[in-house]
């Protein structure tokens, strides 16, 4: 019985640490965030940040910032601040390379959202796909930001998740836009990020994606 039960054993760890993984999202609850200068934020596909108030992204790090393949969810009922940190380079697909894209952008709680830089000109959010938009004779009305401010959103129109923007240019409240992005293919959005955690040795090891924020975050 206890050579059956060895035979057993090693047969659960070979198993275990041979076959591929189960990929397993992680959810991240906030309130208020705060992002530092130094802070950065890693991900994976399907982790997603949830954020009931304001998104306030001051982080220069966009060679480390990696959520290219993570989803962030606003899901205040009135008006959430979003602080844009990457840079607007136009409708090119470079755009979703070191410079603090989403996989995706969804407005749920039914309130707003007031995009804010640290100028009215030059910054934008790059989004795979972005959805919960309150959309009005071409007019984005959920969407908003000072006047004269010049802040954009871009998505990928190729994206089923987007099909119904139709692939067109839409305006925001007070100025921007929200235009789309018409690559053949988006490159890589670097690395999959986390940290992997073996979860008991069952014969189908399950390897849980860990959220990933270095830096000062204040919620």
């Amino acid at each position: 019985m206890r050579k059956v039960l060895l035979v057993l054993s090693i047969l659960t760890v070979f198993l275990a640490l041979c076959l591929p993984p189960q990929v397993l999202a992680d959810t991240t609850y906030l309130t208020n965030v705060t992002i530092d200068s130094t802070g950065y934020w890693q991900g994976r596909a399907g982790d997603v940040w949830s954020i009931s108030s304001n998104f306030l992204n001051y982080s220069t790090q966009n060679t480390l910032w990696n959520t290219g393949l993570s989803t962030i969810t606003l899901t205040g009922s009135g008006n959430q601040i979003f602080n844009l940190a990457g840079t607007d380079q136009g409708g090119s697909p470079s755009g979703y390379t070191n410079n603090f894209a989403w996989g995706t952008l969804s407005i749920t709680g039914g309130g707003s959202l007031t995009l804010t830089a640290n100028s009215t000109s030059g910054y934008a959010q790059y989004v795979t796909t972005i959805s919960g938009l309150t959309i009005s004779s071409g007019v984005i009305t959920n969407i908003s930001e000072a006047a004269g401010s010049n802040l954009n959103i871009y998505y990928l129109a190729s994206n089923p998740g987007n099909s119904y923007l139709q692939g067109l240019t839409y305006n925001l409240e007070g100025g921007g836009k929200l235009i789309p992005v018409n690559p053949a293919a988006v490159p890589a959005l670097g690395p999959l990020a986390g940290l992997l955690l073996i979860v008991g040795l069952t014969g189908l090891a399950a390897v849980r994606g860990r959220i990933k924020e270095k830096g000062k975050t204040t919620n």
